[in-house]
């Protein structure tokens, strides 16, 4: 169980819609204006209590818990530059010389894990918040270890802890002012992952959690899923440029044999029957009885036609017909 008996009562007045500048009791005091924050260590990815940045980082708790005087009282936390994507949580850090090397990190959200809950006691019994302080304590590390933060150094699970109360290690006492408010739909749900499905839901702020610590539920990438998006993506790229290829192909030989049926078609030819009607023409000069005869007449037309040789033999011939078709249809006069 997270609960245990103690002087210290849960902080059950932590406001959900309210940014929170938070600090540490070494470097800030109650009732004075803060001059450091807890913030994100963008060299390492751990975080660290270090004079305000600019942006600053500022810290949302997400209520856990059904009933505002549920005891304990659990939180998410979320910062105002990461979005609610992210939460605090419990990480190891192999650099941390304290027992069980235990660290902060700003995890992606996941609400069924325990090294993200928080359970947040407040220091003293006057009631004030502000004043008193804050004690954090890990769901998944138990109440033996708080949240602590060596000088200089980033804050860590430590299991040399302080006697109830508000006298102590100031290291172990956290503060924290309003800043702003939320005003974010996205801050009100959590994220839940479903180890059976591995995929991200939202549950809603008023969510019960289980007040006892269990084992962290956490989900790595589905080894089964197939290609990547970028390995489909090359395939559909490759079937693309092979189809057009094929077609690029295929309109090459088209064209190819359309040419060739072009070449073959326009190739001339001489007339059917013209080298047989020249083989017929007489191949010995006509005696002279026979030159007043029609044919011989035909000949001599024949002999007198240009030679040229850009006239084809088709002309030749279709010339020779239509010269003898006029003189056998000339009529003969008598001697």
């Amino acid at each position: 169980m997270l609960f245990t008996k103690s002087p210290i009562k849960p902080a059950t007045s932590i406001d959900s819609n309210v940014w929170y500048h938070v600090t540490e009791g070494r470097v800030d005091r109650a009732g004075r204006k803060f001059g450091s924050m807890l913030q994100v260590d963008k060299s390492t990815g751990g975080l660290k209590v270090f004079p305000i940045t600019k942006p600053p980082y500022y810290w949302q708790f997400q209520a856990l818990n059904s009933s505002a005087s549920a005891s304990p009282a659990l939180y998410v936390v979320r910062n105002s530059l990461d979005g609610a994507a992210k939460q605090l949580s419990a990480c190891r850090n192999e650099t941390e010389p304290a027992d069980g090397q235990t660290g902060l990190c700003m995890a992606p959200a996941n609400g069924a894990d325990d090294a993200q809950v928080w359970q947040i006691d407040q220091w003293g019994g006057s009631g004030d918040m502000a004043r008193d302080g804050l004690r954090f304590i890990n769901a998944a590390n138990g109440t033996g270890l708080w949240l602590d933060v060596h000088s200089g150094n980033p804050p860590f699970m430590n299991s040399s802890i302080d006697a109830d109360g508000d006298k102590g290690e100031p290291s172990q006492h956290w503060y924290m002012t309003s800043a702003q408010a939320v005003n974010a739909i996205e801050y009100s749900t959590i994220q839940t992952i479903d180890p059976a499905s591995a995929g991200a839901t939202a549950t809603t702020a008023s969510t019960t959690a289980d007040s006892e610590a269990t084992a962290s539920a956490t989900s790595g990438p589905d080894s089964t899923s197939g290609l990547s998006t970028g390995g489909q993506a090359g395939i559909g790229i490759g079937v693309g440029l092979a189809v057009i290829a094929l077609a690029v192909a295929a309109l090459f030989l088209w064209r190819r044999r359309k040419a060739q049926n072009l070449a073959s078609t326009s190739r001339s030819l001489p007339p059917i029957g013209s080298e047989k009607k020249f083989h017929q023409l007489p191949s010995e000069l006509p005696d002279a009885d026979a030159a007043a005869s029609p044919h011989s007449a035909a000949f001599h037309l024949l002999q007198e036609l240009p030679a040229t040789a850009a006239r084809s033999s088709s002309q030749i011939a279709h010339e020779a017909q239509t010269q003898r078709y006029e003189l056998d249809s000339t009529p003969v006069v008598p001697r």
